[in-house]
């Protein structure tokens, strides 16, 4: 999908398609054709284009609130303080995106790109994207993540998620590179849905406990900020503080 998303339009081979992506073409085949069965893609004029079902899945995340607007402020700040880098996840289908990000002032640096598709099965934004869905929802994502991401093994349990509910974040070590880490916390909707998650990320080894401790308590108070932006913290809606 991303392949053929960022090409120019036209006709593209699928010699050319197999060779690019290293996918055997009866492999691609049936790929393409289940992906056009979905709605994912369609045939046009010879060749394969992005099709209706992705814009259904994007209009979800256009209509929220201006979140990105939101929840900038606080991205500004956490690097600021931190030095690390800050950045805002969404979930769209089986990945979570990232929607904006600031950099930290330290040397070496989380390498993902605004737009980015992610797996949610790894790191600590898709374990906060993941864990207050309901038991069946989250491993069917779990699984489609897997799937989609089978580079990344999956690591996290049933009493991890239960973890990320009762504490109010997450920590990633290593999961996604062994040379990075990360610190995920949930900002709540209207309704008390999770909508989005904020993270920190940085050089795995400076992520110390006295570090963490530091670092978490930022994190919260961020996402507690957004979280009451975006109309959160109602009589039936979570709010960690």
């Amino acid at each position: 999908m991303d392949y053929l998303a960022h090409r120019e339009p036209g006709y593209v081979s699928m010699q050319q398609m197999s060779r690019d992506l290293k996918i055997p073409r009866p492999t691609l085949y049936r790929l393409l054709d289940g992906l056009v069965d979905v709605g994912m893609l369609i045939r046009l004029d010879g060749g394969y284009h992005v099709g209706p079902k992705v814009l259904t899945w994007a209009s979800k995340t256009l209509t929220r609130p201006d979140i990105v607007r939101l929840a900038r402020p606080s991205l500004e700040k956490l690097a600021d303080e931190s030095a690390l880098t800050s950045a805002l996840y969404v979930r769209m289908g089986s990945c979570r995106v990232c929607m904006d990000r600031v950099e930290g002032s330290g040397i070496l640096r989380h390498d993902v790109r605004i737009g980015e598709s992610l797996p949610l099965h790894v790191g600590s934004s898709g374990r906060v994207l993941l864990a207050w869905l309901p038991a069946e929802t989250r491993e069917e994502l779990l699984q489609a993540s897997c799937t989609e991401f089978p580079q990344y093994p999956l690591t996290a349990s049933a009493q991890d998620f239960s973890k990320v509910v009762a504490q109010g974040w997450a920590l990633s070590l290593g999961e996604r590179d062994e040379a990075l880490a990360s610190l995920g916390a949930p900002i709540f909707s209207s309704t008390g849905e999770v909508t989005a998650a904020i993270s920190l990320s940085g050089v795995r080894q400076r992520f110390t406990d006295e570090k963490i401790q530091a670092w978490r308590e930022l994190l919260l108070q961020a996402a507690a900020k957004v979280s009451t932006l975006l109309g959160a913290g109602g009589e039936n809606t979570p709010l960690r503080t």
